[in-house]
């Protein structure tokens, strides 16, 4: 696995780690912040390549704007392509599918780069693992603050979805209201305990 996961999914376009790459042999990447940390925190790319894709990611957030860590990360930085989504006929801001081929008017929506804690944990492991812990404390930091202020559950009064998905303003467009997968960067915990200078 770990010898054929990079030459196979790495976007030599974007310099990070591909979703997809389907049977006709395009790649499907669209940023995805949980897939580069899961390929860094489960060792399937070498330090240098994982430091190049970590530091491309973190770009990447920069470039398109998203400095919101308090509600969690995008499983996105890019809309999905409508043809790269599931259709089933709902309203993009309500499950981020969408109507425009280009996927813009589902962008931020659910899970089209809507922000949440589910999986974050595998992009703050990773940049601990790398022994970035000022990056990985920029993320991590600021979510903590979230969980302590209640910011991944509950419903948003003003579109009746809940929380747990997020638009980058922090709009609601969640169903679940208690996603349990939102706590799984709480783990993070021990990795920013270890990496704290005595």
């Amino acid at each position: 696995l770990r010898a054929a996961y990079a030459p196979t999914l790495l976007n030599p376009a974007t310099g990070v780690i591909a979703g997809w790459k389907s049977a006709d042999g395009q790649l499907h990447d669209y940023w995805f912040t949980y897939v580069q940390g899961m390929a860094v925190t489960f060792g399937l790319l070498d330090d240098p390549t994982a430091n190049r894709v970590m530091d491309r990611l973190l770009a990447k957030m920069r470039e398109v704007g998203y400095t919101n860590f308090s509600i969690g990360l995008p499983g996105n930085l890019v809309p999905v392509k409508k043809g790269d989504y599931v259709h089933e006929n709902h309203a993009p801001e309500a499950t981020g599918e969408p109507r425009l081929d280009d996927g813009s008017d589902g962008f931020q929506f659910y899970e089209n780069g809507g922000a949440t804690g589910c999986w974050a944990y595998y992009t703050v492991k990773a940049l601990y693992r790398l022994g970035r812990a000022e990056d990985a404390r920029r993320i991590f930091h600021p979510m903590l603050f979230g969980y302590a202020a209640g910011r991944f559950q509950g419903f948003d009064p003003k579109s009746g979805r809940s929380l747990d998905w997020r638009d980058w303003q922090g709009g609601g467009h969640g169903y679940e209201g208690l996603l349990v997968d939102n706590y799984h960067a709480l783990l993070a915990v021990i990795e920013d305990a270890k990496a704290m200078k005595p």
